[in-house]
């Protein structure tokens, strides 16, 4: 009898929208997503001492928190990819010795197996901080919560200028801007 909508400020958020409606009223006339694979999703492995992020069929497992269901597997890997190079974390399954290639180009950092093998506790406890940071930033994103991540971000940045750390709010700062472009303009093919 009626219709509802919602207006957004982009597709990327569109599409963030559309997975948490789709979770949470599981629309029986939603014919896209009754075909005979299973859903697609984005699984965070919290009870981790360095939580993952995976894109998984559902195998809810109890411990981990899931986001979606996404239309493929193609948008789920470019939303990560582009939150990934603002907020750095890691996809691998096992701590291994060595820092993965990804904490080499900046999609990793700081880096699970660094952290794990750094002998100086105060140093292991400030990178395992900002590793959490990152985890809990994406958490926020995928719950649709982008306004409250740019906020923070913002807020950290006058930190950071007020405390004369310029070459870490030089970085922010961009980061900030990259963010701003992917929420405000990001058009998916």
């Amino acid at each position: 009898n009626t219709i509802e909508y919602y207006l957004t400020d982009s597709e990327f958020k569109a599409l963030l929208l559309e997975s948490s409606l789709i979770q949470k009223y599981h629309p029986k006339y939603n014919l896209r997503w009754k075909d005979d694979k299973s859903y697609l999703y984005v699984k965070i492995t919290l009870k981790d001492e360095f939580p993952k992020v995976f894109a998984v069929r559902r195998e809810n497992d109890g411990k981990s928190l899931y986001f979606g269901p996404f239309p493929s597997q193609r948008d789920v890997e470019e939303i990560l990819g582009m939150i990934r190079k603002l907020f750095p974390f890691c996809r691998q399954k096992k701590i291994t010795k060595k820092p993965c290639f990804y904490s080499k180009i900046g999609l990793c950092n700081p880096c699970p197996n660094e952290i794990a093998h750094t002998l100086d506790e105060s140093k292991k406890t400030r990178l395992r901080t900002i590793y959490r940071s990152n985890i809990r930033q994406l958490i926020r994103i995928l719950r649709g919560e982008v306004e409250l991540v740019l906020k923070d971000s913002y807020r950290l940045l006058k930190t950071l200028t007020k405390n004369q750390k310029y070459e870490e709010a030089l970085l922010l700062r961009d980061r900030i801007q990259r963010f701003e472009r992917l929420i405000y303009q990001t058009q998916f093919s």
